[in-house]
């Protein structure tokens, strides 16, 4: 009956094909359903959520930096639509963390895909990431750890370079992902290595953080990234993993030297993004002086422009016509 539904929506309304999907999702959450009902419903609705977001991105998020209020209104729909998905195949983990299932295994692959996808969707809108997504990610991951799943192969497809990954590899993308520096990013260059990590996933290490060439620190009972473990003190912290990144951008380095799909600028921004952080060159020197400070390319337009906000300084009034 769902398929027949999914069939028959005017999937060339893009407004009222969005709405139903909504409504469906929202219906699916309260729906009391056994994990194997839920997952074949969330599995057909699926491939749908995908297609609509990827339409409604290319109409409306994707051609300007500022969103105005309706492309605001489409971000959050796209997240709306994202989210209830990710939750429906989040509770089917928690039905079944108490049984190591393959059912189990592809509900965590699929909610960490789409926290993979909701955060680069963040990025791509230069929007905040939405609250509890690390958290989210990071209880994915110790019900992996718990049962030992990091092996276990998925098909995905949704995956764009690869026809399936690891467990760990699926929580590798978004571990990847935020510690990327994407929001210094072109959406372009975003869109690309969204497409990329899937396949570069594997050439990381999840590890000890005090294993050697440790070089982020994933605190996983926190909602936050990565960060880089020479800036931290975890002296008397538990429940804190390592990422190695030094296989991957050694991978990445004669990418730099080919003329392919990726760019050598953003190449060379993910190997300074992923690899060891810079040591500084010359020392600190005490002061006890007044700093005024001005964060954010927002703030510095808003004071070079007499305090006016960007958005009005680029509505530039006509000149007056010159009277001859």
């Amino acid at each position: 009956d769902l398929a027949a539904w999914l069939r028959d929506l005017p999937k060339a309304n893009i407004g009222e094909y969005s709405r139903q999907l909504y409504m469906a999702l929202t219906e699916l959450s309260q729906l009391k359903a056994t994990p194997d009902l839920r997952l074949q419903l969330l599995e057909q609705l699926r491939p749908e959520v995908a297609r609509i977001i990827r339409q409604l991105e290319k109409a409306h998020l994707l051609n300007s930096v500022l969103l105005d209020a309706r492309a605001n209104r489409i971000a959050n729909l796209c997240h709306s639509l994202q989210h209830h998905l990710n939750s429906g195949y989040k509770q089917i983990a928690a039905d079944l963390k108490t049984k190591k299932s393959g059912m189990l295994v592809l509900a965590i692959q699929r909610t960490l895909h789409g926290l993979f996808l909701s955060l680069s969707r963040s990025y791509l809108a230069y929007r905040v990431v939405p609250q509890g997504l690390w958290f989210e990610a990071h209880q994915m991951y110790r019900l992996i750890s718990h049962y030992g799943l990091m092996a276990q192969n998925v098909k995905d497809p949704l995956l764009e370079t690869v026809q399936e990954q690891t467990l760990e590899e699926a929580y590798a993308c978004v571990l990847l992902l935020g510690c990327a520096r994407a929001n210094q990013m072109r959406q372009g260059d975003i869109k690309v290595l969204v497409e990329q990590l899937p396949g570069w996933a594997g050439l990381v290490d999840i590890q000890g953080v005090d294993e050697p060439q440790t070089v982020f620190a994933v605190a996983l009972t926190t909602d936050t990234p990565p960060r880089y473990r020479a800036l931290l003190n975890l002296e008397g912290r538990s429940h804190i993993l390592g990422l190695n990144t030094h296989r991957l951008v050694e991978a990445l380095k004669p990418q730099a030297q080919s003329s392919g799909r990726l760019s050598a600028s953003l190449l060379e921004q993910l190997s300074s993004a992923w690899g060891d952080i810079a040591k500084r060159g010359y020392p600190r020197t005490a002061s006890n002086q007044t700093l005024e400070l001005c964060i954010g390319m927002s703030a510095v337009h808003f004071h070079l422009a007499g305090q006016k906000s960007f958005e009005d300084s680029m509505r530039l009034e006509r000149p007056a016509a010159s009277k001859l």
